[in-house]
């Protein structure tokens, strides 16, 4: 399971190409991506 952190998040919902984002769509097709709740609230 990976973690994802907010900033991240917020890239990927705005749109951004950025590194981490492609590591984060392709991890996503491999592996389990775990958000908390903590993350949840602050991308909410």
């Amino acid at each position: 399971m990976v973690i994802v952190d907010t900033s991240v998040w917020i890239d990927v919902f705005a749109g951004r190409d950025t590194a981490q984002v492609t590591l984060l769509r392709d991890l996503s097709r491999r592996q389990t991506i775990g958000l908390g709740d903590l993350m949840l609230c602050e991308v909410l």
